[in-house]
């Protein structure tokens, strides 16, 4: 993965964090805001926000796309431009965007950029907090570290009920010994021991391709 033609200029990064890692990390950056681009409904999948990514033109980039979303408009160039034509210097201009637009070739990783862009913003607020703590060695800064910790461990998980698990729930349920036949016989036995037949107050939907 190439990023070098899309990377910031290092005043925008966050001073201090710079590490050899850096170009990586913006190329994932970079190709989370890509696939976007490609699938915008990804943005409702991720537990990313703006100020997980490190550097300024990235982090006002997602905040537009959150925004686009939650005003239930598309997520394209002609969008962003309109909603950032204030900050439109500050991202690079028209050129960044559409570097970024071309940027990634399929959506299909976006949790693994994700989870790298994660990672990175873990590793830089612990750093700080952890420099804090060294520069003035108090107990309320050794806590203040200690609270970051957790929460950076914390960050990311989720308890929700993944489409996995849906889909397997959905799986288990139409494959259920529902019994005796409780309805009409659907003509398919199959299918009488997935529903129990035809039922009063059941949607019945009947579809096929061609």
């Amino acid at each position: 993965m190439n990023g070098t033609n899309y990377l910031d200029d290092p005043n925008q990064s966050h001073v201090g964090y710079l590490t050899h890692h850096h170009e990586d990390l913006l190329a994932a950056e970079n190709m989370v805001l890509g696939a976007i681009f490609l699938e915008p409904v990804l943005i409702s999948e991720l537990t990313l926000e703006p100020l997980h990514f490190s550097v300024k033109r990235n982090q006002l980039i997602f905040q537009a796309m959150i925004e686009l979303r939650e005003e239930a408009r598309a997520i394209d160039m002609i969008t962003l431009l309109y909603k950032l034509e204030d900050e439109i210097e500050n991202i690079g201009g028209v050129s960044y965007l559409s570097n970024l637009a071309a940027f990634c070739s399929s959506a299909a990783h976006i949790e693994d950029y994700q989870r790298l862009v994660l990672e990175q913003y873990k590793v830089r607020e612990l750093k700080r907090v952890a420099a804090s703590f060294l520069n003035e060695g108090s107990m309320e800064k050794a806590e203040s570290f200690y609270q970051s910790f957790i929460k950076m461990q914390e960050l990311g998980r989720t308890n929700g009920t993944t489409k996995k698990d849906l889909l397997m729930e959905i799986y288990e349920e139409m494959y259920e010994d529902h019994g005796d036949l409780q309805g009409i016989h659907t003509g398919f036995e199959s299918l009488n021991k997935m529903t129990g037949g035809w039922n009063k107050g059941d949607l019945i939907i009947l579809a096929g391709r061609p």
